[in-house]
């Protein structure tokens, strides 16, 4: 039981994404409401030669407790940097990013949004105000604030997507400065 304007928004917006839809109906049997939209998740997709070069010296951390997204991102990243820092959880993070005796910087954080609704307030409050000052660029696992986002599940076309995004906005800043 609804007001009756689900399809009409859903139309309206998949109109305004250059998209169709349309409803195929079979009596005693069921209703399918199809529709395409045209998705340009970026410009250009990057040589990777262009993007090893480009990440090679570049640190990321990886704050995850799912081993399946883990390992997925493990596999996409590694073809462009082997400067990956892991972390199961925001106090172990909270350690990498304040180590004063390290001889890195890091980057690029991706984190896991399930492990920020597990954390405490003061753990949350201490990793987002550090992230900010630090200005490190963030990639969200299913959250769509931050710099970046990715939903599970975690695929290397996901992960190759958000790494030809970061050059490309970077190489865009650099070219107007």
């Amino acid at each position: 039981v609804g007001v009756g304007l689900g399809l009409s928004i859903c139309k309206y917006l998949i109109e305004k994404m250059d998209g169709l839809i349309w409803i195929e109906s079979k009596v005693n049997v069921g209703t399918i409401c199809n529709f395409t939209i045209k998705l340009n998740l970026y410009e250009n997709e990057v040589e990777p030669h262009i993007l090893k070069k480009y990440f090679m010296k570049k640190y990321f951390l990886l704050i995850d407790n799912n081993i399946f997204n883990k390992k997925n991102i493990l596999i996409e990243l590694k073809k462009y940097t082997n400067n990956i820092l892991i972390s199961s959880s925001l106090e172990e993070a909270n350690l990498y990013i304040n180590d004063e005796n390290c001889n890195y910087t890091i980057n690029y954080i991706i984190i896991n949004n399930n492990l920020l609704t597990l954390s405490t307030e003061e753990e949350k409050s201490v990793f987002l105000n550090m992230i900010t000052h630090k200005k490190i660029k963030t990639i969200y696992i299913n959250n769509y604030t931050g710099d970046y986002y990715i939903n599970e599940p975690i695929t290397s076309t996901k992960i190759s997507t958000i790494i030809n995004m970061i050059y490309t906005e970077n190489n865009k800043i650099n070219n107007e400065n």
